[in-house]
């Protein structure tokens, strides 16, 4: 390795015998943080490492869970690739992945709100990789703008599956929504289940949060603020009086389906969301 590249550390697959070298952090979550890097080749990627809790064996589980999703989903166009994955000398867990130019959150920043016909083309993306996942029968669960990364070639890629599974232990509740409690889906809130239609729950808010240029309920509400404004529907609302602007009616139509607070009067299957949406605004 060129000893002139300036690195934060190092991290050794000691199975393989290959370096990482990370660069400068991109993100933190709740369960670890996220850090550009390269390869000893200076190929670029990101590493991702799963942040110790007062559950080891939780924190591994998770892991492992992710990485074996990851390996079923290679070299779908929508679904971000794994190139490694191992555990370091100290414990930690480590899952190296293809770099991106940024999340969606990042792309919101940059970019403002969003022209409906680029939020068709992003939900359309989006709505395949659901489908893959669904098809493995899994769910999601945290498909949030931080979890979905963008590319400079205009795609558009899932990442994150680390609390990907058919339901959600209520111990799990708080952990699984650190600091993005306003992503929940109200049968998740009210009855700790989680079904496909949760995810297109989540897809609508991302869709949302892209047209108005905002989060649906804020960030920064109180707990019980937020969970009332799940419960009134709030995210439907604020679709349902964009349906009569003219441009965007349509699209707008759309999301206040995905939004709708029971989950069995959102659409049946992720497809139905994608004819939709490539039928335009």
């Amino acid at each position: 390795m060129n000893s002139s590249l300036c690195y934060t550390f190092l991290l050794t697959n000691p199975a393989r015998q290959i370096t990482y070298y990370a660069l400068n952090k991109l993100g933190e979550g709740g369960f670890g943080s996220v850090w550009n890097g390269v390869t000893d080749a200076r190929v670029p990627i990101a590493i991702k490492i799963i942040k110790p809790s007062s559950d080891p064996a939780r924190d591994f589980l998770n892991w492992l869970n992710e990485q074996n999703i990851l390996l079923q989903c290679l070299d779908h166009p929508h679904i971000v690739d794994c190139y490694d994955q191992f555990v370091c000398d100290d414990g930690s867990l480590v899952i190296i992945m293809e770099k991106a130019e940024g999340s969606l959150d990042n792309f919101l920043k940059l970019n403002g709100p969003c022209d409906p016909t680029l939020i068709c083309s992003i939900g359309i993306q989006l709505c395949l990789a659901l489908k893959h996942i669904h098809d493995l029968q899994l769910i999601h669960r945290d498909l949030t703008l931080r979890n979905i990364l963008w590319f400079s070639d205009g795609r558009f890629k899932i990442a994150d599956f680390g609390i990907s599974k058919q339901t959600a232990p209520p111990e799990e509740l708080a952990r699984t929504f650190i600091g993005f409690k306003n992503a929940i889906p109200p049968e998740l809130l009210n009855f700790g289940y989680s079904t496909y239609q949760s995810d297109i729950y989540q897809l609508g808010l991302v869709l949302l949060t892209l047209l108005t240029g905002s989060d649906p309920i804020p960030l920064n509400a109180s707990r019980e603020k937020t969970y009332q404004m799940i419960n009134d529907g709030v995210p439907r609302q604020i679709a349902e009086s964009l349906i009569s602007n003219f441009g965007c009616g349509r699209l707008a139509k759309i999301i206040s389906i995905m939004l709708r607070r029971r989950d069995c009067w959102r659409y049946k299957d992720v497809s139905e969301v994608q004819i939709d949406l490539l039928l335009g605004v």
